[in-house]
């Protein structure tokens, strides 16, 4: 049979008990930061997460403005070889007329053709080499560099570059300190 429970033997579970759920309510009343924390880390983990992703499409935008640039540069050398075509085929009757006295070319007439057009391609080729040679610069020196101030110096050099091009195509010289003499 069971013993009875003797009143002090009573009062001392009782006060065991007490004892041991106000332990377990003080745990639980403890102001526990690690639910903020990680909601915090996890809101600062989004926010980076979208920059990155701006700065992948800038860098993919840059990636596709370079690749257009020397699509151009492409084009340009080979309109620059191809000679000047009529577009439509003489008829029999200019044929047989009496040709025309020559008049010489100047050089907005000329175009790209003969000497002038020779040292413009140079021009524009050194130019292309002068633009590649900056922005891998740009890459060395901002390699670790937020990607916007990376972008805001690449666009610089796009910038210089299109003012020297078309200087170039102007027909201004480049100056005695070739076409990068301004950015250096």
């Amino acid at each position: 049979m069971r013993r009875p429970i003797t009143p002090e033997a009573r009062r001392g579970l009782i006060v065991t008990s007490i004892a041991a759920i106000a332990a377990l309510l003080a745990g639980c009343g403890k102001s526990d930061d690690t639910g903020a924390k990680i909601t915090a880390l996890e809101a600062r983990l989004d926010r980076i997460e979208k920059r990155l992703a701006v700065g992948e499409d800038r860098v993919a935008s840059v990636a596709a403005l370079e690749e257009t640039m020397k699509d151009l540069e492409r084009r340009l050398a080979a309109a620059a070889e191809r000679p000047a075509e009529p577009t439509t085929p003489p008829s029999a009757s200019a044929e047989q007329s009496v040709p025309s006295p020559a008049k010489p070319m100047t050089g907005g007439e000329a175009g790209v053709i003969g000497p002038v057009g020779s040292a413009r391609r140079a021009a524009v080729a050194e130019l292309g080499a002068e633009l590649q040679a900056k922005i891998a610069r740009i890459r060395e020196q901002h390699g670790d560099a937020p990607p916007a101030e990376r972008l805001r110096a690449v666009r610089e050099a796009h910038q210089w570059y299109r003012e020297r091009l078309r200087a170039i195509l102007r027909g201004e010289g480049t100056g005695a300190g070739g076409a990068d003499a301004e950015g250096k």
